[in-house]
């Protein structure tokens, strides 16, 4: 009979590789070593203060001196273009300038004006002056105004139409009584609107005038409302009726 031996293996599970050490060192050949958070590709790089203002060349000598020219002045008047002759013998006209040319820029400049309607220039003119150039007219007319640079070169002229407008009442004659309230005809002039209308008496209380109530107003307050530019209409109220003068 033949004896029988037993032989035992022991398997070993492992989770991870074996590493197995090198006794001498490994040599890797390394060209270049290059440390980068980002790669960005720079075609060019451009260090400036300040924005870069991009310059144009105007060849055309004729919109150079357009642009060179100076801005057109402004005439202007606190009363208005109209005014009536019972609130103001004259009014203050006023011409200004921007200081600047067609390019926006400074441009300092003479004022020339005139007031009989001829072109004004720097050697025709009524008024001279720097801005604002000011001055006072009495009647109606006409008022051109022109701008002339340092470098001789003369805005484009402009001009306003002033008109002094004659004032006329209705040929009324009115009174305020004493502790009573409500304006009353004093008196009708002959020949007048309120005359020749013919619906008006002496006594008569206005109690309205072109829609304004005029019973607790004071008598220059009431003047201003009947006075008026020659041909305008005036519509009154008086107790019975309502009439229209012109």
């Amino acid at each position: 009979m033949c004896a029988l031996r037993a032989y035992c293996v022991q398997l070993v599970y492992v989770d991870r590789p074996v590493e197995t050490p090198v006794d001498r060192p490994v040599e890797v050949e390394v060209e270049k070593i290059v440390y980068v958070d980002k790669v960005v590709e720079v075609e060019k790089v451009v260090y400036v203060d300040k924005p870069v203002e991009k310059q144009v060349m105007v060849d055309n000598p004729e919109l150079v001196e357009l642009l060179n020219m100076p801005q057109a002045p402004v005439i202007v008047s606190q009363s208005g273009f109209q005014w009536l002759e019972s609130q103001s013998g004259s009014i203050t006209v006023q011409v200004a300038h921007s200081q600047r040319n067609g390019w926006q820029g400074p441009c300092p400049v003479t004022l020339f004006a005139t007031v009989d309607g001829s072109e004004p220039n720097h050697i025709h003119h009524h008024f001279v002056g720097l801005s604002p150039l000011t001055f006072k007219i009495d009647r109606s007319l006409t008022v051109r105004a022109v701008a002339l640079s340092d470098s001789n070169l003369m805005s484009c002229t402009v001009e306003e139409k002033f008109t002094k407008l004659q004032t006329a009442g209705v040929g009324l004659l009115l009174e305020k009584m004493k502790n009573y309230k409500g304006i009353y005809v004093q008196e009708i002039v002959p020949g007048g609107s309120a005359w020749q209308d013919g619906n008006l008496q002496e006594g008569d209380e206005i109690t309205m005038i072109d829609g304004v109530v005029v019973r607790d107003m004071e008598l220059p307050a009431i003047t201003k409302l009947i006075v008026g530019p020659v041909g305008a209409q005036v519509c009154r109220t008086v107790k019975g009726g309502e009439n229209t003068w012109s």
